[in-house]
């Protein structure tokens, strides 16, 4: 689900909780079950694009492989995760500049 709301999110970054779940195609009472708020869904979706950004760079820094082999892994693995890299330059600024993550871990 996770997946389908940050390529909705970023189709549509100020989508209501019924507007998303319309994209989505679950009913607005699934997705309130799986994040009550926006700003929970919001969260959630950011924190997963981080790991998935933080796991991309930790594995091109290990190792001695040629810088293009890094690269070329390093694409390939963005391109198959897209919806969450799409959805962090889309949200970085917008999310970053509120205090949306306060207190959450």
């Amino acid at each position: 689900m996770l997946r389908s709301l940050a390529s909705s999110l970023v189709a549509q970054p100020l989508a209501t909780l019924a507007e998303l779940s319309e994209a989505i195609g679950v009913s607005r009472a699934t997705l309130y079950r799986f994040c009550p708020t926006r700003e929970e869904i919001l969260h959630r979706v950011m924190r997963h694009s981080m790991e998935m950004h933080s796991a991309i760079a930790k594995q091109c820094a290990e190792g001695d492989r040629p810088p293009a082999e890094v690269f070329d892994w390093m694409v390939e693995h963005y391109v198959e995760e897209r919806e969450f890299a799409a959805f962090a330059f889309v949200h970085w600024f917008d999310l970053s500049d509120h205090r949306a993550f306060a207190g959450c871990s």
